[in-house]
């Protein structure tokens, strides 16, 4: 069955979110605080935002000619951030939208780069550590802006929190104070919520000094199901080419092609319709 997957109306209708994520909002929730807790553990490390890069914006343009050197490490973490967001969205759009691959493919690159940012952190490679680190947050982000649900990016920190004032001070439908909202304002205020609850966790002292993997939880879950999701609607995808077909005939085809047709006989399932074949059409089109 078809879902729809963007909170907007009239959005296009793709088959995969529902299997992909059966609480997408929560599932991006917790990615958020992810990107929180890395972003504000490197700056409380560095000085450098591998998130916020208009904050890296601001450091450079102040410190580029009066302390170079200042500006390096936020001039290396922009630079990792554009190289990133390219690599996320070339790799997602391999697929075709009804495809889970096209967000769990660039999510699967962006995790793999932030467990390799671990190894040089250990190794102390500050250089190649923090352009890792923002190239691997700004792949994730390429990848939950092509979740239809989602539709921004999720380290556009700024614009989540003026989206979500806007929108809580803005009209709104009928339903409620929450389900009145427009969905960009849920989602705004989803992104933002998990962002600023992962950087309240390093400034409690929450986290480890490296953080990375122990962020990265939700983003393991998080592939893991879209991966689970993905191999489903293979294997279902294969069983429906496998389907009897509608003469009811089971034989292989070259037992069928040897064979004559044998004539239906009264109250058969010629006359009044396979059941098994009704049943394997309800399977292909739930």
């Amino acid at each position: 069955m078809a879902v729809t997957t963007n909170s907007e109306p009239g959005a296009a209708e793709t088959p995969w979110r529902g299997i992909f994520f059966r609480h997408p909002r929560l599932a991006v929730f917790l990615l958020a605080w992810s990107v929180g807790v890395i972003d504000a553990s490197t700056f409380e490390r560095f000085g450098v935002f591998t998130s916020n890069q208009a904050g890296n914006l601001v450091i450079i343009t102040t410190t580029l000619f009066s302390d170079p050197a200042t500006a390096q490490l936020p001039a290396l973490s922009l630079a990792g951030a554009g190289v990133g967001a390219v690599l996320g969205a070339w790799l997602g759009t391999r697929f075709d939208p009804d495809q889970g691959l096209r967000v769990v493919a660039p999510m699967t690159l962006a995790t793999a780069l932030l467990v390799a940012s671990f190894g040089l952190d250990l190794l102390e490679l500050n250089t190649a550590l923090i352009p890792v680190i923002s190239a691997g947050l700004a792949c994730l982000a390429s990848a939950l802006l092509l979740l239809p649900v989602v539709g921004m990016w999720i380290t556009a920190n700024t614009g989540q929190f003026l989206t979500t004032v806007s929108g809580l001070l803005g009209p709104r439908k009928r339903g409620g104070f929450w389900r009145g909202l427009p969905p960009k304002t849920v989602n705004a205020a989803t992104l933002i919520s998990g962002f600023i609850l992962g950087a309240l966790f390093v400034g409690a002292h929450l986290m480890p000094t490296r953080a990375i993997l122990p962020a990265l939880v939700p983003a393991f879950v998080a592939i893991g199901l879209g991966y689970a999701a993905v191999f489903k609607r293979a294997r279902a995808s294969s069983h429906s080419h496998r389907a009897i077909p509608s003469g009811g005939d089971d034989r292989n085809p070259t037992q069928a092609a040897a064979s004559p047709p044998e004539a239906a006989q009264p109250g058969s399932a010629f006359e009044s319709g396979s059941p098994e074949r009704g049943d394997e059409q309800g399977d292909m089109d739930s």
